[in-house]
């Protein structure tokens, strides 16, 4: 007959044997379900931050403006561009452009992209392909409340230089150009706003967290 110190020794193995197979399953669990690989998908999702927008021959711009964005699969999509600053390029008067950019509203633009991740799968490079901004917008001409509709062509360009969302920061960093702006009554008859300085657009934003 076994002893009753025995039966207690028995008891210790059996709860130590169990402790390790438990241990081994949660090792397995843990196997079964590693952390999410990370893609160039990352970079998807609702933005908020800053744009400057300089002229290419001074050091400094304004202030910036607050902008929002959204990043999907290819495109960086801006429900309400800032189009001031190329508004009064064009009108050369601060209240005019204000009327103007009033009366136009909101402009939804849309940035093609293409996303490329980095080896240590910490930065997604994005190369931009932007598209001309075309514009209707009605000129105030003289003190009789006359107007000229117009059609705005915004030619921009990227500078292909530092494009990037930080995987760990969830910045995202790009610029873009503003390089000539032309004007006409109709498509088949535009032509380059003259003095125009180019614009440098910079946008310095973080993803929101859901």
């Amino acid at each position: 007959m076994r002893t009753l110190k025995n039966i207690y020794s028995l008891l210790l193995i059996a709860v130590a044997s169990f402790g390790m197979i438990s241990c081994d399953n949660d090792d397995n669990n843990g196997m079964l379900n590693p952390p999410e690989e990370i893609t160039t998908d990352v970079v998807w999702g609702d933005f908020t931050g800053n744009v400057l927008m300089t002229p290419i021959e001074k050091e400094e711009g304004n202030e910036g403006l607050t902008i929002t964005a959204k990043v999907e699969n290819d495109t960086i999509i801006f429900d309400d561009f800032p189009i001031k600053d190329i508004v009064l390029s064009i009108v050369k008067d601060e209240e005019t452009a204000n009327e103007i950019v009033e009366l136009v509203g909101k402009i939804n633009y849309k940035i093609g992209y293409e996303p490329e991740l980095s080896e240590q799968k910490d930065l997604v490079s994005l190369t931009l392909d932007p598209k001309p901004l075309d514009l209707s917008v009605n000129i105030p001409i003289g003190n009789e409340g006359e107007i000229t509709p117009l059609l705005v062509r915004v030619k921009i360009e990227a500078t292909g230089t530092n494009d990037s969302y930080i995987v760990e920061s969830m910045n995202l960093n790009f610029k873009f150009i503003v390089r000539e702006i032309l004007i006409g009554s109709k498509d088949t008859d535009m032509a380059e706003v003259e003095g125009f300085v180019p614009l440098l657009f910079d946008f310095d934003m973080t993803e929101k967290i859901k």
